[in-house]
């Protein structure tokens, strides 16, 4: 009995195994060449999309350090009194119930607040523009900035040719 199944499996064996279709060489060729011609295309659209991510991060975290910059320098100012704007990029006042001035320049590409004299903290960096100007009681501070990402230049605003504006209406001239 044994015999018999044992025959009758060989025997079935050895007929699917002469009808059995195998791949040529060009047919694996082709297939392996789509593959690869997909894959390119799928790694390409992932750098391109990882590319951009980086970059919108990148523009929105220097957005964000130039508004909590702004936000420091407009709290302080508002409570300003004698205040002295050199050459547009210095602005520098007193606060009532505090000794020294406090000072806010830009200093190659950086924001730089002093105070006391000679202790200075780094407000925010990639500035490319900054002025302070005056018209009666209201003290416009004007800002862009620019950062290298990736080889593409960001830029905040956006319009290479606009600034970041904020008006602070002075509470003590």
């Amino acid at each position: 009995m044994k015999n018999i199944v044992f025959k009758k499996n060989v025997s079935n064996l050895k007929r699917t195994g002469c009808n059995r279709k195998s791949y040529t060489l060009i047919e694996v060729l082709v297939v392996a060449t789509i593959v690869v011609i997909v894959s390119i295309g799928l790694v390409s659209v992932l750098d391109v999309g990882n590319r951009t991510w980086n970059q919108e991060m990148a523009l929105i975290g220097l957005q964000q350090e130039i508004r909590l910059a702004m936000e420091g320098m407009s709290r302080e100012i508002r409570q300003a009194e004698n205040i002295t704007i050199t050459v547009g990029t210095v602005i520098e006042f007193n606060i009532p119930d505090i000794t020294d001035s406090i000072k806010y320049s830009l200093i190659d590409t950086q924001i730089v607040r002093e105070h006391p004299a000679n202790v200075t903290q780094v407000l925010s960096s990639n500035i490319s523009f900054l002025n302070f100007s005056r018209v009666d009681d209201i003290i416009e501070i004007q800002l862009q900035a620019k950062k290298n990402v990736i080889n593409r230049e960001l830029i905040f605003p956006l319009v290479a040719d606009k600034f970041l504006k904020l008006k602070v209406r002075l509470r003590n001239e």
